[in-house]
């Protein structure tokens, strides 16, 4: 269980140079990824944008964009600690597709363990926007080395 919290602990920090690091994993600063999305200052061009700025918002509890991002209305269980996202592949989704999808993994804990979401979601466009249609997913236990 230490290693657990050690593994949360080491992935969860807010790594600080000039700028907070996004919490999708993308490597690049969060003012420059998915806050303009989550704050509703810009929409995403790309279905896998979308994907990563929906991982952003449930970090954040961001429930209503969430629910403004999704063709039909969402149950939201209760939160959990999001861990990591790694996207495993996308299929269309580009700025001039009306459909694409968006393979993933989400790493989290809840309640001292921690487990891995898989999904393969799948995005729809209208009116020029990327929404969550729906999604196809498994989850498991997993170990921290597992991450």
């Amino acid at each position: 269980m230490f290693q657990a919290f050690y593994l949360l602990a080491v992935l969860s920090l807010k790594i600080y140079t000039e700028e907070m690091m996004c919490y999708c994993h993308s490597g690049r600063p969060y003012a420059n990824c998915c806050e303009p999305y989550v704050n509703r200052t810009s929409y995403p061009k790309l279905a896998v944008q979308l994907m990563r700025s929906r991982y952003t918002a449930f970090c954040l509890q961001q429930f209503d964009y969430l629910q403004q991002t999704s063709i039909e209305q969402m149950l939201i269980n209760e939160p959990v600690d999001w861990v990591k996202l790694s996207i495993i592949k996308t299929n269309n989704g580009e700025v001039n597709d009306l459909v694409g999808t968006v393979e993933f993994k989400a790493f989290y804990l809840d309640e001292g363990s921690l487990f891995v979401l898989h999904e393969d979601s799948h995005f729809v466009k209208k009116e020029g926007r990327w929404f969550y249609a729906f999604g196809h997913h498994s989850i498991a236990p997993i170990k921290a080395e597992q991450i």
